[in-house]
This record gives C-alpha cells, structure tokens and sequence, in this order.
C-alpha cells in the first residue's frame, strides 16, 4: 500500500458543531433563551453569556451539557442532506474512481474500527500494519485484526453500488473477513439462538427501507441490529459497517464513528432502547459530516 499523505488533522477535524454553534442553534432553532440555556444546564446567564460573545470555552462537563441538549432539541440532519446536495459525484463514486481518496478512507475506517476493541493503535501504526510492517509493542491479534477491517473495508466498496440491498449473504460475509483466524467468533455465522433467523429476517427488512429518510431509518436500523447481537463477536464493527454501506449506496458519505464518541454513542443505544432514536441519528449524522472530510480533502 502506497504511504498515505494529506492533511490528516481534518480526518478528526469537528465539522459537527462547536459548543458555541450549538448554543446558537439552540436559540435560533429550538427556541431557547440564553437564560433558559443557563437554567437548563444548571449556570448562570452570565456564563452563557461569555460562551457565546468573548470566545470563552466551556468546561469538558459543560460542554457534555450542551450536546445533551443540543441533540435533545435540534434535528441537524438537513445539514447532511445540504451536504449531499453539495456534491456533484457521490461520495460513493469518489471512493471507487479515485485511489487517493480511497486509500485515506481505508486507513480512517480501518482505525475507527480499531478503536471499537479499544485498542490503543495510533494512526501511524495502523497504517504502517496496513502496508504490511510489524509494529513493535502492536500483539499479533491487534496485528491481525487491523489486516481483517482493512480487507472487509475494501470488500464493502467492492460490493456496493448505489441502491444496494442489504443482504444475509452480505452480513455474512463481513462478518466472516473481520472476524477471520478468530475461530471463536464464529466467523461468519450467527449466534444459535432459536429466534435469530426471524430477527435477522425483521433487521434486513427494516435497514432496506427506501423511504424518504434514510438517515433516520439507517440509525433505527442500526440500534435493532446492535439489540439483536447476532454474532458471537464484532458486532459493533459489523453494525458500523453495515450503516456506512447503506449510506454510501443512497448517495451520502461514509459514517466514521470514533473513540471519542463511545459514551455518547453506548447512551444513544440506550436511549434507543426505549424509542428515543434522536442521540443515534444525530451521532451518525456527525459522523457523515466527519466522513465528508475524507471526501473533500
């Protein structure tokens, strides 16, 4: 693999939101006040006040506060189709006509996949593994498990095209390369469980909706496969996968979840779980965005 160049800081850039931003959304599109903002999070109107007119930054807990009540109330998902509608060739196009880029997303989705095993795999190291060098410090699991998001990476964007159907045989087969020399993850077999066949039947029907909101179908999709837990292992990778497959096949670019995001991302499951899907759409549709990075630099 050629080595890999560019500006690698806008791969982890925030094109999401600031806190700032967010605050002002909160105003202009939810309808909040400074001082509600302030009431909401527990704070006085002054700090609010500060955030948003002398640049000063909020507390990491402040901050948490913010998103929490950004997601809560502000649907950001026109901002992803705005987005879409921006660019001229999909980015599903961009990735199978043109190998710089290609190559960029490869080593980015194969790291972010790294670290669902929180793995401590830097950037470098993974794409030094990926170009076929032994890191030292690395063990030959997280060696060998690099190497398998790597190629299941590159058979996804073998596979699709756009209005690609989610298949079993699909599923399937991710599984079965992620998981590949883990025996005991059953590489691309499901978990035997007596309802597994008609859960898998419901998911399949359920991810390959074609309504016109693809986003929010794709994230509730999400949420049931990670409920459902098919296999013995990888199903966080397997599930990010499937979401960045479908995306790419409607015309959006690839969602690139990273460390960063795994509270917010496990409480967006939970919350899920009882018919909240907003926290799961907007985290993957902050993680469009991040994916339009890749696509743009």
């Amino acid at each position: 693999m050629r080595r890999i160049t560019g500006r690698r800081k806008g791969w982890v850039k925030n094109s999401t939101f600031s806190d700032k931003k967010k605050l002002q959304k909160l105003i202009t599109e939810a309808g909040f006040t400074p001082t509600k903002i302030a009431n909401a999070i527990g704070i006085t109107y002054k700090t609010v006040y500060r955030w948003l007119n002398k640049g000063i930054m909020p507390h990491p807990l402040q901050s948490r506060a913010i998103d929490e009540l950004f997601k809560e109330r502000v649907d950001i998902t026109p901002v992803v189709y705005l987005k879409k509608r921006q660019f001229k060739k999909t980015p599903l196009y961009v990735l199978k006509h043109n190998k710089r880029t290609r190559e960029r997303f490869l080593l980015a989705m194969a790291y972010y996949l790294s670290a669902v095993s929180a793995s401590e795999m830097t950037l470098k190291e993974t794409e030094r593994i990926i170009s076929g060098q032994i890191v030292k410090g690395k063990t030959l699991k997280q060696h060998l498990e690099v190497i398998n998001h790597y190629n299941a990476i590159k058979y996804m964007l073998k596979e699709l095209r756009p209005g690609f159907r989610i298949t079993e045989r699909y599923m399937l087969t991710l599984h079965s390369i992620l998981m590949y020399n883990f025996s005991d993850k059953l590489p691309g077999r499901y978990k035997e469980q007596k309802e597994m066949p008609l859960k898998i039947k419901k998911f399949l029907s359920a991810v390959n909706n074609t309504g016109p909101e693809i986003i929010k179908n794709t994230s509730s999709a999400y949420c049931t496969f990670e409920s459902i837990r098919p296999f013995a292992g990888g199903n966080l990778k397997a599930g990010r996968l499937i979401v960045t497959s479908r995306l790419l096949s409607y015309g959006f670019a690839p969602a690139l979840i990273t460390a960063a995001d795994k509270q917010k991302h496990d409480t967006a499951l939970e919350k899920a779980v009882y018919g909240n899907y907003k926290p799961i759409t907007q985290l993957i549709c902050q993680a469009i965005l991040r994916g339009y990075d890749i696509i743009s630099v």
